[in-house]
């Protein structure tokens, strides 16, 4: 698993997203699927932007996260605040190494697929949260379509001022399979400047894979899933193959 140490600058990431409009609609979208949870489960956590405010609409989240430098940025928020310190588990482990039964009454993974191009982990993840999920529970997943990458240039992201000091970010899209175009690199340049003069930069790069909604499909009833929603973003617009957001958004249960 190739990606397992990605986000070597999480502090970057959380930097532009945490004032984003799309993360926004995302933590809404989870918000209103946990509300009536007790217990949430979420692969890949990240740095908690999504795990930490469905906790604290009290329910009780774990959160899988096996790169080490996210989890500590991710153990830090949650330390910080008592309420968080109460309600949140974090596991610094591989998703599929999960081992409670029918536990949780939600389980997530909204951004973990995308970084996983390798089938047979990809379902040992899902057979994982399968696990893992009450009966009645939900399951939502998020995948990559080729939509995604169809802007492959190098632009600015992401731009933020703090004082005297300039913060940009620049993400470029390079395909890297050129036999079927499925898994493409995600490479992010950050830039600090002070007073219009730039003394910093660092640099990120990871691979991520994209699917067709039949082979999402595939995958989710290979593993024993029943497919309820499939969405193209967090606005809940319905999925069409030719006509999306990037995104392939999963709603599920298991299959009886």
């Amino acid at each position: 698993m190739e990606n397992y140490k990605y986000m070597h600058n999480p502090a970057f990431y959380d930097l532009f997203s945490l004032k984003s409009e799309s993360l926004e609609k995302k933590q809404q979208f989870f918000l209103e699927y946990s509300k009536d949870c007790e217990n949430v489960l979420e692969f890949g956590s990240g740095t908690g932007n999504i795990a930490l405010p469905i906790a604290l609409q009290n329910c009780n989240v774990t959160c899988v996260e096996p790169s080490e430098t996210v989890y500590n940025i991710l153990l830090t928020k949650v330390i910080q605040n008592p309420l968080l310190k109460e309600r949140v588990t974090i596991l610094p482990y591989f998703a599929q190494k999960i081992k409670t039964i029918n536990q949780f009454d939600l389980v997530i993974a909204p951004n973990l697929f995308p970084l996983i191009p390798e089938e047979d982990q990809r379902l040992e993840i899902l057979l994982a949260a399968k696990r893992n999920l009450n009966p009645k529970g939900i399951f939502i997943c998020t995948f990559f379509s080729k939509n995604m990458y169809a802007n492959k240039e190098k632009k600015l992201t992401g731009e933020q001022y703090i004082g005297e000091r300039h913060y940009k970010q620049y993400t470029e899209y390079k395909i890297e399979n050129h036999e079927d175009n499925n898994i493409f690199s995600v490479e992010w340049t950050f830039e600090i400047a002070t007073n219009g003069i730039q003394d910093d930069s660092c640099y990120e790069r990871f691979l991520c894979s994209c699917d067709t909604i039949d082979e999402v499909r595939s995958l989710m009833k290979r593993t024993g899933f029943k497919i309820v929603n499939e969405f193209s973003n967090y606005d809940k617009a319905t999925y069409e193959e030719e006509k999306n957001d990037g995104q392939i958004i999963i709603i599920a249960k298991h299959d009886s």
